[in-house]
């Protein structure tokens, strides 16, 4: 199940934004979140041994984005608020508990149906860099087993994260 790990983590981000700005944020497959077409949040999982070491990069208060300010932006310069981050972790956290406990529970149709719902690369052409070559086509839903399907000329296509590198045109 570790494909669904980090899009499940996304998921609980983007629902935990919602609760502290009702914006349009979009999760971009596999492991990021969007917000006016500008990257707000990364997600890294790394298993060790056993365990998931789960890494959220996300923009709250910063203002000075420097060189990525044409393809970041952070809450406060959506908003022009101040965000207190010990209750944007405490949110975070709690909402990834509860949504955890409902995975567990074998509710991932009903959150990967909310996952396309907000699913960035949904209908973009995107280019797939694989170890050995290069395709492009249409991006379509992430399927349940954590995989994005892409429309390759006549074809459908099912890519995983861990074989792939996605980049839009």
């Amino acid at each position: 199940e570790y494909m669904k790990l980090s899009l499940l983590i996304g998921y609980s981000l983007l629902y935990s934004l919602k609760k502290i700005e009702n914006l349009d944020y979009k999760f971009k497959w596999t492991n990021d979140l969007y917000l006016d077409e500008k990257k707000i949040s990364g997600i890294l999982v790394e298993k060790i041994k056993d365990n998931y070491i789960i890494g959220i990069g996300l923009n709250i208060n910063n203002l000075n984005l420097e060189e990525a300010k044409n393809i970041a932006i952070s809450l406060r310069e959506k908003t022009g608020k101040i965000y207190d981050l010990d209750k944007v972790i405490v949110t975070v956290v709690e909402d990834f508990y509860n949504n955890f406990q409902e995975f567990k529970k074998g509710k991932w149709k009903e959150i990967l149906e909310k996952i396309n719902e907000v699913n960035y690369l949904y209908g973009k052409r995107i280019n797939i860099v694989t170890f050995d070559k290069e395709e492009s086509g249409i991006a379509g839903d992430i399927l349940e087993d954590g995989m994005l399907e892409v429309f390759v000329g006549n074809e459908i296509k099912k890519y995983n994260i861990g074989s792939i590198h996605i980049s839009k045109k």
